[in-house]
């Protein structure tokens, strides 16, 4: 394990932590991206800095750079009504990002390390949370977001008449679960997810939705724009 350096740090640093006392947190540098672990555990969150090094080492450069730091709260997603809103179901917002931090949080859940584990890796949890940021990077300022851009709208067109390899994929939207949340920014942090990929999910993305394909290897491909 790299060593960390113990930081006080509140609401003003860690996106959507009540208000209050500052508290101490542990701080380990690793591959460019600060992980910060409460220094004394009030039992809240189960993960540790070693699982968030073990998912980090399996996000390329390219998209892990965007990632400034991430955080191992304690407290709940803010707006997890609204989540559960969205989704249309009861359930736990995992993680989310704030792209103007650079910063992941992932948010107390009360689940088996184990358990938690496996989704962060399953999910892709680090690369889906870096596609929101790189979203915002890239911003075109009449829209908000790159996902909200007529360029991006045209790439779903246009892969929306593609014939999939799959009968069970969504007929629009890249993923499960961007059809479910009805959002365009998972949409392209789903994307950005299957692109981190060197394996099948990249291949997936190449082969189904090429005009998304297309679009990221031109911002994040070995001669992206936004490198």
């Amino acid at each position: 394990m790299p060593e960390f350096n113990v930081r006080e740090y509140g609401s003003d640093v860690i996106f959507g932590m009540p208000d209050g006392p500052k508290t101490k947190w542990k701080e380990t540098a690793y591959l460019g991206v600060y992980i910060l672990e409460e220094y004394e555990p009030i039992g809240t969150q189960n993960l540790k800095t070693e699982d968030l090094i073990n998912e980090l080492g399996k996000v390329p450069n390219n998209i892990r750079k965007y990632i400034t730091s991430i955080v191992l709260a304690t407290f709940s997603h803010p707006h997890q009504e609204w989540f559960n809103k969205r989704m249309g179901r009861e359930g736990n917002a995992f993680a989310s990002a704030n792209p103007e931090l650079g910063q992941i949080t992932i948010y107390a859940i009360p689940k088996e390390r184990a358990i938690l584990k496996e989704t962060l890796s399953k999910h892709f949890t680090l690369a889906h949370e870096a596609g929101h940021i790189i979203d915002a990077v890239i911003q075109q300022p009449e829209f908000g977001f790159f996902a909200y851009s007529p360029k991006w709208s045209k790439a779903m067109c246009e892969d929306s008449r593609v014939e999939r390899n799959r009968s069970d994929l969504p007929s629009y939207l890249v993923s499960p679960y961007a059809e479910e949340m009805k959002s365009l920014r998972d949409d392209f942090a789903d994307s950005v997810m299957y692109f981190s990929s060197e394996g099948r999910y990249k291949e997936f993305l190449k082969e189904n939705f090429p005009n998304r394909y297309k679009i990221l290897e031109e911002l994040l491909g070995e001669n992206g724009t936004i490198q």
